[in-house]
């Protein structure tokens, strides 16, 4: 079971302690040796909220399984800055960055951080520039970098495109950013005032994505159009749910941001024996159709879901807090196999799709007979999660997320189905069977009844 460890940066932020929206006043308390469980706790982050992601080894099957993880985890993020006034009146900036995943600066280590580039911009200045950082310390998996020096104003902003990482026997990567903080500054008699706002951070680690096959509601006219037409569809929809600690829950959330590829697959398959031992028909198998790269951004609000005309409407609140969506009736009548992939703090409604499923007639050993079948769907893949606004006690946040892309093959694949028949027979067959037995009786009883009154009027 993960573990959940959040970031919460307050969106306004200064150099003491307190954390409001009022300046304070501090004497230079940041300096290159000044440790960064110092710093965190000066510029109003909570320094046990960052940690080494733990990675066992032995808690994987396979190596791949492995390597992915440490893949996904291994990503830079810069998660706060701060000044020192320097005696020329000039200003020292200082940077942190976080990694999940352990890296030494030791160039004795194997696997060593040789290097971190920075793409940055001051004055919103539309030419940025790239350097590289003096390291100073690590700790708890943040880096402290001495950054750059420009001069007094009374105010600045500092921009940050993105960060490129050099490591030892290991990949270089980038990481784009969107980190921008405003500065303002008052100086009077050498004491400095530094007010800095950007964006918070949340670090997320436990969570789930949820893939329901919704099936068309089990009632007379789906069934009897399913018989006939030798047709299946359905509808797949996709939940992100996770927590937050207790003590954070939000109160609402206003907006969420998110990634991810829909991939359109058609599959033709053939029954178990049939191709080459009774018959001409070749397996085809899957084939992909397209890929396409999505960024969906949500808004609070509710949307209706629907399997087709002759099925329930489902609402969902795209954002839900606080409580799991099925026992809460938000499914209707739908049964599911996994409810419990709803036990999470929040869980965010992110899209759907459909799947048809056609039934293939053919000659089998002489006779009309289904040989295999014609699917069309679509589905998510590498889901992303990359910002989201919400609100605690009056305040509003709007938070970068810090955790892993999450591919289809970890995603929690459950069935939500509707039961309305189940007193009938366990068996969907035999329940179609019977409903056309029924219908053949009745008219058979309404033609008896028809010519009974026919041959009584002669």
């Amino acid at each position: 079971m993960k573990k959940i460890y959040i970031l919460l940066m307050a969106l306004f932020f200064f150099s003491t302690i307190s954390v409001s929206a009022k300046t304070q006043e501090y004497k230079n308390v940041i300096d290159d040796s000044t440790t960064i469980e110092n710093d965190i706790t000066t510029i109003g982050l909570s320094y046990e909220d960052y940690h080494i992601h733990h990675i066992d080894f032995f808690d994987f099957s396979t190596n791949d399984q492995y390597n992915k993880t440490v893949e996904n985890w291994d990503k830079f993020f810069i998660v706060g800055m701060s000044e020192r006034l320097l005696e020329n009146k000039q200003i020292q900036t200082y940077f942190y960055v976080f990694n999940p995943i352990y890296h030494s600066l030791d160039n004795q280590d194997e696997h060593y951080l040789r290097n971190i580039e920075f793409n940055y911009s001051i004055n919103q200045n539309p030419s940025y520039k790239t350097d590289s950082f003096e390291f100073l310390m690590q700790d708890n998996g943040i880096f402290k970098f001495k950054g750059f020096i420009y001069d007094y104003s009374d105010s600045a902003t500092i921009s940050i495109r993105s960060i490129h990482s050099y490591c030892n026997f290991c990949k270089d990567k980038t990481f784009n950013t969107d980190f921008v903080a405003e500065v303002k500054h008052e100086y009077n008699d050498g004491n400095l005032s530094i007010a800095l706002k950007y964006d918070s951070d949340l670090i997320i680690e436990e969570y789930k994505v949820v893939e329901e096959q919704v099936g068309p509601d089990n009632n007379l006219i789906n069934n009897w159009n399913e018989f006939w037409e030798r047709k299946q569809t359905n509808m797949l929809v996709y939940f992100y749910n996770f927590n937050f600690p207790k003590h954070l829950l939000p109160d609402s959330i206003e907006y969420a941001k998110f990634e991810y590829n829909l991939l359109k697959y058609h599959e033709v398959n053939y029954i178990s024996g049939f191709k080459g031992g009774f018959g001409t028909y070749e397996n085809e198998g899957k084939t992909l159709i397209k890929n396409e790269k999505i960024i969906s951004e949500y808004n609070n609000e509710s949307r209706k879901l629907q399997v087709n005309g002759h099925s329930q409407v489902l609402n969902f609140p795209t954002f839900y807090i606080g409580g799991n969506r099925y026992e809460d009736g938000q499914f209707g009548d739908l049964k599911l196999t996994n409810k419990e992939d709803f036990d999470y703090d929040i869980s965010i409604l992110l899209d759907s799709t459909f799947e048809q499923t056609q039934s293939i007639s053919g000659q089998l050993l002489g006779t009309s007979a289904t040989v295999g079948t014609v699917k069309d769907y679509t589905i998510m893949d590498n889901v992303n999660f990359i910002e989201l606004h919400w609100t605690k006690d009056g305040v509003s946040y709007h938070s970068r997320i810090i955790t892993p892309e999450v591919g289809n093959d970890e995603f929690d694949h459950g069935v939500a189905s509707d039961p309305t028949f189940s007193v009938m027979t366990s068996s969907k067959a035999n329940q179609k069977f019977i409903i056309v037995v029924i219908i053949i009786l009745i008219v058979l009883v309404l033609l008896i009844l028809y010519y009974k009154k026919k041959i009584q009027k002669k």
